[in-house]
């Protein structure tokens, strides 16, 4: 349903106005990005932040021009699903959001709680101005599907399996922004999730000592031992050259032999 809209939308937008409409949108996002990145401990991404709103805000028009950038104040992305990470909480299953995506729990609640607590949502909902809210809601969406159109008709068309391909690349893409481009430190455990959050305890699996296998394998063997057929070899040579005859042994001997290891009954 929203494919359809937003080929539509960018069909009947040149590039120039998508791409002011799109700094508009990021620009209305500074203030959660400033308090997310106060919330994560990340006060100079905070001031950052804040400069570059001021900026744009005044100078830009509003977002329609991104001044903050050609003076090198890039932006500082920071939402509360990353703050969630930074506070431990794990991101529990994968899901797929109607109309939202590839997302899980964690940055689910996160993305609830940004929506509800943006100022200007606050704003428009505090003087009756739900339109312009249900306004910014749709244009996000058709812009943020609009970026991407090309890369899933591509994967689409070139993977196997389309679903396990965008839950992979979406994991991957998550988790370089939950620690901002860095990689993850893979430590003396390759078992680890790299998506985890920082400092939770490794779950270590007990380690026995090498050889119990071994001997548990060896003890069985002495419990019950293979039996050899016996065999008898007569000192009687033909020549002297001659190698012993032998012969295997009658089941007579065999059960006399073997009464002397385990009494018949």
């Amino acid at each position: 349903m929203i494919e359809p809209a937003a080929k539509v939308y960018v069909a009947a937008l040149p590039e120039f106005g998508r791409d002011a409409l799109h700094r508009v949108l990021d620009n209305m996002k500074e203030p959660t990005l400033f308090f997310n990145n106060v919330l994560q401990g990340e006060f100079e991404r905070a001031g950052i932040t804040l400069g570059r709103f001021t900026a744009n805000t005044t100078l830009g028009l509003a977002g329609l021009l991104d001044v903050a950038t050609d003076w090198g104040l890039k932006r500082q992305p920071a939402d509360f699903g990353q703050t969630l990470f930074t506070w431990g909480f794990d991101s529990g299953p994968y899901l797929i959001l109607p109309l939202l995506g590839p997302s899980n729990p964690r940055d689910g609640i996160g993305l609830a709680i940004d929506s509800y607590s943006d100022p200007f949502t606050i704003l428009a909902t505090t003087h009756g101005l739900e339109e312009l809210t249900n306004a910014r809601l749709i244009s996000g969406g058709l812009d943020q599907r609009a970026g991407v159109i090309d890369v899933l008709d591509e994967l689409q068309k070139n993977s196997l399996d389309f679903y396990a391909q965008l839950r992979s690349l979406s994991q991957q893409r998550r988790a370089a922004e939950l620690r901002r481009g860095a990689a993850p430190d893979p430590g003396t455990n390759f078992y680890l999730d790299p998506n985890a959050p920082p400092g939770k305890p490794a779950v270590k699996a007990p380690l026995g000592p090498p050889s119990a296998a071994p001997q548990a394998g060896k003890e069985r063997g002495n419990a019950h031992p293979v039996r050899k057929a016996a065999v008898r070899c007569s000192i009687m040579r033909t020549s002297p050259s001659a190698p012993p005859r032998c012969r295997t042994a009658t089941n007579s001997e065999r059960r006399v032999a073997s009464s002397e290891i385990v009494p018949l009954r």
